[in-house]
């Protein structure tokens, strides 16, 4: 599958949004829009970019790639930010919350203390998974599939407050990998063909919708969470999920081309990973110690700090461990 650029930028958008979204900084009314939909875009673009047919006859080599891009580099940033911790912030203790934390690599299970950070990869890894079956067997049904995805999502993040590898999450998100499959497959090429002043308001209207919905849903049950079981009221968040989805996507077709987008979107899995364990604490720190005090100084100098480290360790990793990336020399 040739590489679309607007995708990239798509997830460069997305990156960036999740990178503003966990500084402490932030103003609270921006996070509360940015998390309306920064986790479900990911999956979004993850099912827009399902390439089925390059594996259709081949399974094996299907969990071979996924396994390498998912599971691999899991395990080894997790490992990684453990002992930088381990180091740094526990100064070779090992006490229980370390030990708590080391276990959570394995057990992953959220809001609970057997935790530790990048909870949807193993999740996308058990999603990709069940979605190749889906099309392979009920490719006809993927809408009724959605519908009831989605429908069992909202009982069980009612009901489940974080599970084993954050299991409590796969209907979820399934039911955005199908919906960005599905609008690959049946939409992208009707959208594509409008002209740019349809886009145009199209964009506008996903944004206003996005904005005024997610707020709406936030006013009444705080804080739109997907990590932290909230999605509010179901309707609202599939509204303002799919509204934020579709004015990142339009405007990545405005943008198309950007290389500070397309690279930020090529190093998503490494930029993620160390931002709140390691790069963060590193800006809070050297910012906690200055002399500035006003909160959306300290929000724009927090992420001129992190955003050049994390291309950094993006860079060393992609030099010199790219497995930990999933990538390849």
């Amino acid at each position: 599958m040739k590489r679309e650029s607007r995708i990239d930028v798509s997830r460069g958008i997305g990156i960036l949004l999740v990178t503003l979204g966990h500084s402490l900084y932030i103003n609270y009314y921006f996070k509360k829009w940015i998390y309306s939909f920064h986790m479900p875009l990911f999956f979004f673009i993850s099912g827009y970019l399902f390439n089925f047919d390059k594996y259709k006859d081949n399974y094996k080599e299907f969990l071979k790639k996924r396994f390498k891009s998912l599971i691999i580099p899991y395990f080894l940033l997790q490992f990684v930010i453990w002992i930088l911790l381990f180091a740094f912030q526990y100064k070779f203790n090992l006490t229980t919350e370390a030990l708590d934390r080391f276990i959570g690599i394995f057990l992953g299970y959220r809001m609970h203390k057997y935790y530790f950070y990048l909870w949807f990869f193993i999740l996308l890894f058990i999603v990709e998974n069940i979605m190749y079956f889906l099309i392979k067997y009920l490719n006809k049904l993927l809408y009724i599939i959605a519908i009831i995805s989605y429908i069992c999502s909202y009982y069980l993040i009612k009901n489940v407050q974080g599970f084993f590898l954050s299991t409590d999450l796969v209907p979820l998100c399934l039911t955005f990998v199908i919906a960005g499959y599905l609008y690959k497959r049946d939409f992208s090429k009707m959208v594509d063909g409008w002209n740019k002043i349809i886009k145009a308001f199209l964009l506008i209207c996903a944004l206003a919708v996005s904005v005024f919905v997610s707020y709406k849903n936030s006013y009444y049950f705080g804080l739109i969470n997907i990590h932290d079981c909230n999605i509010g009221d179901p309707r609202l968040f599939i509204v303002a999920a799919l509204a934020g989805i579709m004015f990142i996507y339009l405007l990545s077709t405005f943008i198309n081309k950007c290389k500070v987008l397309e690279d930020l979107g090529k190093n998503t899995v490494v930029i993620y990973a160390f931002q709140n364990p390691i790069v963060f604490p590193i800006a809070y720190f050297i910012l906690d110690n200055s002399f500035i005090i006003n909160r959306d100084i300290k929000f724009v100098i927090s992420i001129i700090i992190v955003v050049p480290i994390l291309r950094l360790i993006a860079y060393l990793t992609d030099k010199y461990i790219p497995i930990m990336s999933g990538k390849s020399k």
